[in-house]
């Protein structure tokens, strides 16, 4: 039977170390208790790292970024996480993040979106907690489109000042036939109109049913005016009435930054019937 092994003897070896300036010292050997520190890996050791390393799953470019972003949104600054940027996937914004960032940066490295900064705190607090705005509703509306967060962009449009333009306004002004073509014709008209003036007027006729649009052409026949430039709208399908049309037709004209007013277009004597039953005189006032 073979003898137990002892404790085996450590040689030690004196080996110089060459410091920065040329000169030499003794390292301690290695012993039990003592580890042996070096400044390369073992063979033992680069084992173990090259197998971690081929291992290692590749990372999109995001998952090695900081969670945490500052954002430039027309000059304002928010500081948020991508987590938060991603919340919704079908919005704009998770696709803007999803990966590298398809977007500028400013000169001190945050991320720019050229939007109104004003209104995107109220895109992150809808993010963070889920808060709708109780103010600025338009201003946010437009933002949420832009953005395409769906969920609230729905809940904005059940608000009473959205739900009324967005869904009853807009109803109504899509059964008028070539509504938002015949407000631009009569900004073109009333633009060629203002010659050294103050004023220019549009002739606008309004017809709510085929009747009375087949009346308006023989007002406009016994007009000394150039039937060319006359604006026709209708007839239409819907409850609202010629008031609620000509309201809708100053406030879209007045969106746009100009000044107008309306008023029925007076008869000449001679006329069968009244023919502000269906002409409106538009005053555009340029200064």
């Amino acid at each position: 039977m073979a003898a137990p092994l002892g404790p085996r003897l450590i040689r030690s070896v004196r080996l110089p170390v060459t410091r920065g300036g040329g000169g030499s010292w003794d390292k301690p050997p290695a012993g039990p208790g003592r580890p042996h520190h070096s400044g390369g890996h073992s063979a033992a050791n680069m084992s173990v790292i090259e197998h971690k390393s081929a291992g290692k799953q590749v990372t999109s470019p995001l998952q090695g970024m900081s969670p945490v972003v500052q954002l430039n949104i027309g000059g304002d600054i928010y500081t948020t996480t991508v987590g938060t940027l991603k919340k919704y996937q079908e919005s704009k914004l998770f696709e803007m993040f999803n990966g590298l960032p398809k977007l500028r940066t400013d000169v001190e490295g945050r991320y720019f979106i050229d939007r109104e900064g004003k209104y995107f705190r109220y895109i992150l607090d809808y993010l963070r907690s889920g808060q709708v705005p109780t103010e600025y509703i338009h201003e946010v509306y437009k933002e949420a489109l832009f953005y395409e967060i769906e969920s609230l962009v729905k809940k904005l449009e059940e608000t009473p000042q959205i739900f009324g333009e967005q869904v009853g306004r807009k109803q109504f002004l899509a059964r008028v036939p070539n509504y938002s073509e015949n407000i631009e014709v009569m900004i073109r008209i009333a633009r060629a109109e203002v010659v050294a003036s103050r004023f220019s007027n549009v002739l606008v006729c309004i017809v709510r049913t085929e009747d009375d649009a087949s009346k308006c052409l023989d007002a406009l026949n016994a007009l000394d005016t150039d039937k060319e430039s006359v604006v026709k709208f209708g007839p239409w399908k819907a409850s609202p009435g010629i008031s609620d049309l000509l309201d809708c037709i100053r406030a879209d004209i007045e969106d746009k930054g100009y000044k107008v007013l309306y008023s029925p277009h007076v008869a000449d004597k001679g006329f069968r019937f009244k023919s502000y039953d269906f002409l409106y005189k538009f005053v555009f006032t340029w200064w």
